[in-house]
């Protein structure tokens, strides 16, 4: 059946799907709530997936927002307005969005991933080009035009008040169409430019290949927010988004310090603040929330564990009220007042807000991960990383790097519990232990090459708060807990840290070269507290 008749571009849904079925090259889906219900996205997974395995389909697929769907249901919740056959709520509408988008990425990663019928070398390298030639992304910007891209032609729609009614069409549009060059500009803006297609869309990937990216609030130069964008839109922009700095101080006054470890989005293998984080808009009531569960997140629990489908919890995750909000930090008027409370709990977690009124808005520069490449100067996916060791190297690079998490186990237990990011940490703890060698010469003998310190400049807005130790908190303390480095210092220990150079990130050398005003407030407040000590001590 073919409802394209002489004089008309117009298509129904059922022979769109037997079209995107045909593609022999490219399929690209911008906006896939016109497609409704009635398209049957299993079928099309079953017919599109042998192509994209073998390397000779392209599918991209980028889906509405939560905020876009949710402003479409103000007018599909009331079928008065949208004129359709039923209403539809906003969980009525995500969950046929959901279930379509679900039901495809489960079928192509079943069919080109789990494919018991392949052999070993076939099926890698059909995982390799479901990698490279499929993705589903969240766009964050609103799809006025839904479209379809097939080998070269285009379908657009109009949905515009109704979803899921049975007289949904697509037109095929051409140079004989008098939007056809505005439409083209509006289709290569939106998916053919990087600083607009993966700058404002978010990779949403299939359960088991991992986490999908982070979609964080925006904020304007007024601290105003203005809707929900992925992190990666906030490098080099004047918008920003609101993190929360957390300063952890012992009961002497001794300042702690985070390495970052090597699954961190950036400034990996840094020392840092000692808890840094987002606010989150689906947990946080503000950034005093945010404040409590960062640093539970980041000290009392396994940070490589809890990214990467739950982590083991401990009595702080319990029982988050167990830090004490003493309001915000004003030492010229408050002066010692609220210290006599916890000079006389020493047991007990205690946390300040320095006023928002000193929130520190800059440009945060970032060092970016390294990028390994193989002898044919290929970027190398951290899924396949391990593939370019043989067994014997990683085991010897384990034995060498002498990360924690592998003591007392046997050769096997080290290859099954060795991971992606555990490998790139071993190679940075080989050339710590060659002192500070670059790290392109340790990776050399396994035939890599990499590239390291590209920079970018995230902007944020930070919330500052102070945590006061209760008196049995030390840097082994969080060691006994998870496989980070810690280390309680002086600010002049710290100092002496930059000197003999410990690579800092460059947050931790804003704040002590007081561009961000904030060393002047840290070193009032461990005066405080060594003075607070001292006494406790008479």
């Amino acid at each position: 059946m073919n409802t394209m008749k002489a004089g008309s571009r117009m298509i129904n849904i059922w022979d769109l799907q037997e079209k995107m079925e045909a593609a022999e090259k490219k399929i690209v889906i911008l906006g896939v709530t016109p497609l409704g219900d009635d398209f049957d996205w299993e079928r099309f997974a079953d017919n599109v997936s042998p192509k994209i395995a073998n390397g000779s389909l392209e599918l991209r697929v980028f889906r509405e927002s939560d905020n876009f769907i949710y402003g479409k249901s103000l007018i599909s919740e009331n079928k008065e307005i949208s004129g359709d056959i039923k209403s539809y709520s906003f969980t009525q509408l995500m969950y046929a969005y959901n279930a379509a988008i679900q039901e495809l990425r489960k079928n192509i990663y079943k069919n080109c991933c789990e494919n018991n019928r392949l052999r070993k070398e076939e099926l890698e390298r059909s995982r390799k080009f479901y990698r490279s030639n499929f993705s589903v992304r969240t766009m964050c910007l609103d799809i006025p035009i839904p479209s379809i891209y097939i080998d070269g032609e285009y379908y657009i729609t109009m949905s515009l008040t109704k979803f899921f009614s049975n007289d949904r069409l697509y037109e095929h549009i051409d140079c004989e169409n008098l939007w056809y060059d505005a439409y083209l500009k509006y289709f290569d803006a939106y998916l053919n430019n990087d600083s607009c297609s993966k700058k404002y869309s978010a990779t949403a990937r299939y359960s088991d290949e991992g986490h999908d990216d982070e979609i964080l609030e925006l904020y304007d130069v007024d601290r105003v927010a203005r809707g929900l964008y992925p992190r990666d839109c906030f490098y080099s922009t004047i918008n920003s988004q609101l993190v929360i700095w957390d300063f952890v101080f012992s009961r002497n006054g001794k300042l702690l310090l985070h390495k970052r470890k090597w699954n961190a989005k950036d400034n990996v293998g840094m020392w840092d603040k000692s808890v840094g984080g987002h606010v989150d808009y689906s947990q946080d009531f503000d950034s005093t929330d945010a404040a409590t569960r960062e640093l539970i997140e980041e000290l009392f629990t396994d940070e490589g564990v809890f990214q990467t489908h739950g982590a083991g919890i401990n009595f702080h995750k319990e029982n988050i009220n167990a830090f004490i909000f003493l309001g915000d930090w004003n030492d010229a008027q408050r002066y010692d007042a609220p210290f006599k409370e916890i000079q006389d709990h020493p047991k007990q977690w205690y946390y300040f807000r320095l006023p928002k009124s000193t929130s520190i808005r800059r440009q945060s520069n970032r060092i970016m991960p390294p990028i390994f490449k193989d002898s044919n100067g290929m970027v190398i996916d951290a899924y396949d990383f391990k593939s370019y060791f043989t067994n014997d190297q990683l085991l010897k690079l384990v034995k060498s790097g002498n990360l924690g998490k592998f003591n007392g186990l046997d050769d096997e237990q080290i290859m099954s519990k060795l991971e992606a990011t555990d490998i790139m940490e071993l190679l940075d703890q080989v050339r710590i232990i060659n002192g500070e060698a670059d790290l392109s010469e340790i990776v050399q003998p396994y035939g890599l090459t990499v590239s390291e310190d590209q920079e970018k400049e995230l902007n944020v807005i930070s919330d500052i708060y102070f945590f006061i130790a209760d008196l049995s908190f030390n840097e082994l303390t969080l060691k006994d807990l998870h496989n980070s480095e810690f280390l309680l210092l002086d600010i002049e220990e710290i100092k002496e840290m930059q000197k003999k150079g410990y690579r800092l990130s460059p947050d931790m050398q804003a704040m002590l070269s007081n561009s961000t005003g904030l060393r002047d407030s840290i070193e009032r407040c461990v005066d405080f507290l060594r003075r607070m000590d001292k006494k406790s001590r008479r």
